[in-house]
Parts: C-alpha cells; sequence; structure tokens
C-alpha cells in the first residue's frame, strides 16, 4: 500500500536534510584538522626520568616553545626511554623523525666516541671547573661535532661527577684499589682508570668490590643503602647535551627558526647545574644517615691519584685536531 501523498513529501523532506547534512558536516569538521595540520608536533625524548634534572631542562625547550609561538607546537615529552626503544636517540634525532634529545654522557660518547676524552680519569678537579670549560671552548667543540651528524647543540646539561664505591674499605690513596673488582664499562675511560689503579675489571652482572659511578646513578640502584665506603674522588665527569634536529629546523618557518637559534641562550643549563649539586647534597646526607662512610680526598691524597692515572689521560688524547685532543687540551687549560 502506497504512503498517503503529504507523507511521501515529508518522506522526500528528510531524504534532502539527510543529504545535506552529510555534504556540510565533513566541511564542518575540515576547520580543526586544517588548524591541526598547521601545527608542528614536537617530539622530546630523555632515557633520564621526569624529575632528573636533565629532563626538566629538555621539558623547558618546550614551554620555550609553547610560548614563542601559541598554539603553532604541539609538545610530546618522551622521558624514561620511550623514544629510545627502536634505536638510539640521538639517531632518531639526527633524522628529523625525533625533534629534540637530551642524551646521558654514554648515549654522547656511543654517537661520538672521541668524546670518551671528556671523561679521562682526573682531568679535571671538580664539577666547576668541568663546567667553565664545557661552556667554552670544550662545549663549542662537542657542538662543532655534533653538527656533522645533524644535531644543533642548545646547551651542555648538567655535569656529574663519578665517585667510587667500596664494599671493603675507603679508597684514600691509589694502592686501596689494587685487587679490588669493577664492572667492564664500553667507555674506555673506565677501562683506563681501572687499569692505572690495577683494578680487576669484571663482566656486567656480577657482583664487583668497587663501583664506579655518579652518585644519582649509585642512589638509583639503592646501592647507598647497604652500607660500604664512598670515596667522593670526582676523577671523571659525566656532562650530557641537549641537541636538536638540524633538519627539522631547516624545515621550520623562517621565524620558528630564529626562536631555536635563541635557545642556547634561553636553555644555558645553569638552572639545572644548581638543581644537580642540591641533588648531590641530598644525597650524600641520605647516604650519611644510612650509615654510610663518606671520605673525601685532600689535596695531597688527590694529587697522588692523578699521578697514577696520568698515562690513562694521555692514552684518550687522540690525534691532533681531533675532538679528543680538543677536549684534552681545554681541560688541561682550566
Amino acid at each position: 500500500m502506497n504512503p498517503p501523498k503529504h507523507v511521501k513529501l515529508v518522506q522526500r523532506w528528510l531524504a534532502r536534510c539527510a543529504i545535506g547534512a552529510a555534504l556540510v558536516l565533513p566541511l564542518g569538521l575540515a576547520t580543526p584538522v586544517a588548524d591541526a595540520q598547521a601545527r608542528w608536533v614536537v617530539k622530546l625524548g630523555t632515557a633520564a626520568f621526569a624529575q632528573a634534572p636533565i629532563a626538566e631542562l629538555l621539558a623547558k625547550l618546550g614551554v620555550v616553545l609553547e610560548t614563542e609561538h601559541p598554539g603553532r607546537f604541539l609538545v610530546k615529552q618522551l622521558v624514561d626511554g620511550a623514544l629510545t626503544r627502536e634505536r638510539a636517540g640521538l639517531a632518531r634525532v639526527a633524522t628529523g623523525e625525533a625533534h629534540g634529545y637530551a642524551a646521558t654522557f654514554d648515549e654522547l660518547v656511543a654517537a661520538l666516541p672521541d668524546a670518551a676524552a671528556l671523561n679521562a680519569p682526573f682531568a679535571f678537579d671538580n664539577e666547576r671547573d668541568a663546567d667553565a670549560v664545557l661552556r667554552t671552548t670544550g662545549g663549542a667543540a662537542i657542538g662543532d661535532a655534533l653538527a656533522t651528524l645533524g644535531l644543533r647543540l642548545v646547551t651542555i646539561a648538567p655535569c656529574e661527577a663519578r665517585v667510587l664505591f667500596s664494599r671493603t674499605r675507603a679508597l684514600q690513596k691509589p694502592a686501596d684499589a689494587s685487587g679490588l673488582s669493577v664492572a667492564r664499562g664500553a667507555n674506555p675511560a673506565y677501562a683506563g682508570l681501572a687499569g692505572a689503579l690495577s683494578m680487576t675489571q669484571i663482566d656486567a652482572g656480577q657482583k664487583a668490590d668497587v663501583r664506579d659511578a655518579t652518585l644519582t646513578q649509585l642512589a638509583a640502584e639503592g646501592t647507598l643503602l647497604d652500607g660500604g665506603h664512598l670515596t667522593l674522588t670526582d676523577h671523571a665527569l659525566e656532562c650530557g647535551v641537549l641537541v636538536v634536529s638540524q633538519r627539522w629546523i631547516d624545515g621550520l618557518p623562517e621565524q620558528m627558526q630564529k626562536t631555536l637559534s635563541k635557545l642556547s641562550r634561553e636553555l644555558d643549563g645553569s638552572e639545572a647545574t644548581k638543581a644537580q649539586r642540591a641533588a648531590r647534597a641530598a644525597i650524600l646526607e641520605r647516604a650519611k644517615a644510612a650509615g654510610i662512610e663518606i671520605t673525601t680526598l685532600s689535596a695531597k691524597e688527590r694529587q697522588a691519584f692523578v699521578a697514577a692515572t696520568r698515562e690513562a689521560r694521555t692514552q684518550l688524547n687522540g690525534e691532533p685536531g681531533s675532538l679528543a685532543r680538543k677536549l684534552a687540551l681545554a681541560a688541561q687549560a682550566k
């Protein structure tokens, strides 16, 4: 049975409305999509945990971008190694697949093996000396080397001293370390120290007598809660880098490129360095409360270590004109 004429008219009217809506709705939805496409997604990553000074420095990079160009950058922070599960973070930034990265010292050395010279044993007297060198000639040399990989150095991330933690005794003179075992490290500077102090290197997974690490690493592992002797040798410095992708920068509008060219002034790392030093003080307080014996080397004791490791430093000097040689010369000129 055919519907009455007035019902047919209503049906045709509803059909036209449905067709009209189908045509109009996609056009209405296209505006926010177009807006989203006008924004630049920025992937910033680090292997450090979110509260680490180096990760907080990276977060500030995102804040600068969002502040200078409201609504134009969509920043994604990928901490705790989320960006490195497929391959090295610096390699992903070099290709422009990711846009910024705060690399640890070991990651820097993996990308630039000559950077191991920065970790030469007893090349610096303290963190402040190293920090001063790395904000001038040393940092410039690292920046030039990173540029050859397609990475633009924004700033040197906070430097942290490596110390020696022993389960048996304080290590106040080179002979105290002789014969003790220490974990084998990929960085040649670690092997140089072990050889100079006549320590036995053992593979990862075995329990070593001595742990050669930063205070942050020792605290994260819970090592400082088990009792033992912490000698503040401050024998080597680990400094990370904050970099951005040159390929990414080259593809941005000119005004945004200008913003990125100013990042080194806005993110000089000074606040992150203060945070790193405050963290050091807090870790030492917790270690002391846990019954760890803490020993600081006197000037004379330190000089004995400097003399004992002289050859180990020389082996990391590198060829004339190399990054290793430039870093060695910068350390000597401190």
